[in-house]
């Protein structure tokens, strides 16, 4: 499954890059909420990323830094910006109030905060409407130099990423995810599972 990732001259043109469905649900049934994710290469800047869902009054309790935003309703983008010479993926995590979980490593145990590795942070801002809310992250091109040594994206590049839908501790725990994960219990740490994104002429 390959998504192709637009090139855009400003951070608002998001909104007419093309979307993907994270509408797989595993593990639990039930819960669905629709989602959908999209992804831009902003020139010179970096890389945005938008999540929408389709769920009216989403649970956010969580406000801490690198919280456990999990356990509310939850959009999460795990992405590596540089497959082809590192293991290593940022984990794009937050609830409706805003509150950013980022960590990065190679799977889900011996993972590093970007807050303590004084790196520039990617960022988040979240909407929120009586039919839905949505996330829109934005990871600097700093960032990933910091972390990848890679800083120059050209077309036909390759990023690897998954994208999510989680409610730990809500009322309906749900799991959708973009690409489907084959585990017997819900674990979105699978890297081998992500999905390819190529960006376009």
């Amino acid at each position: 499954m390959i998504y192709g990732i637009k090139r855009v001259g400003a951070r608002e043109e998001i909104a007419s890059a093309p979307r993907l469905s994270v509408g797989d649900y595993r593990w639990l049934g039930g819960y669905t909420p629709e989602v959908r994710a999209a992804v831009a290469f902003v020139a010179g800047e970096g890389f945005a990323i938008r999540m929408d869902c389709a769920e009216a009054e989403p649970l956010a309790l969580c406000r801490e830094p690198d919280g456990p935003v999990c356990r509310d309703s939850c959009m999460e983008c795990f992405i590596n910006f540089a497959p082809e010479r590192d293991g290593r993926y940022i984990n794009l995590e937050a609830n409706a109030l805003a509150a950013l979980h980022c960590k990065i490593g190679e799977g889900r145990k011996g993972r590093q905060a970007l807050r303590e590795l004084g790196v520039p942070m990617p960022s988040v801002c979240a909407h929120v409407g009586e039919a839905g809310w949505r996330l829109d992250f934005f990871v600097p091109l700093a960032c990933v130099q910091a972390l990848y040594g890679k800083a120059a994206f050209s077309p036909g590049d390759v990023i690897r990423a998954n994208f999510y839908k989680c409610g730990d501790g809500t009322p309906q725990p749900h799991y959708g995810m973009w690409r489907g994960i084959e585990s017997p219990v819900p674990d979105f740490h699978r890297p081998e599972f992500f999905g390819e994104l190529i960006i376009r002429e």
